[in-house]
């Protein structure tokens, strides 16, 4: 919890804005709170799937090559190539 309070109260990753099958919601004061849940579930989430043999490795290759095909097809090269050396490794 802790590194992830750094992460939304310092660094700005924040989850401002929600939109769900076409209803927009703007989370205001909500956001630092939502956004930390969110990042708790997802760690959580992968630390589940690592007690899995070989399962987490698989998964992180699937997310880190999608999201560099993601970035590169929206014209973020760096953001790419960070995430294709992160599937490479």
């Amino acid at each position: 919890l802790a590194a992830i309070l750094i992460l939304v109260l310092g660094g700005g990753y924040r989850i401002e804005q929600v939109t769900v099958l076409g209803v927009h919601l703007d989370l205001g004061l909500l956001a630092v709170p939502v956004t930390a849940f969110w990042f708790l579930a997802a760690v959580n989430a992968i630390n589940l799937l690592d007690g899995m043999d070989g399962l987490l490795g698989t998964v992180g290759l699937v997310a880190c090559g999608a999201l560099s095909a993601m970035a590169f097809a929206a014209g973020h090269p760096f953001a790419g190539w960070v995430a294709a050396a992160a599937a490479g490794s």
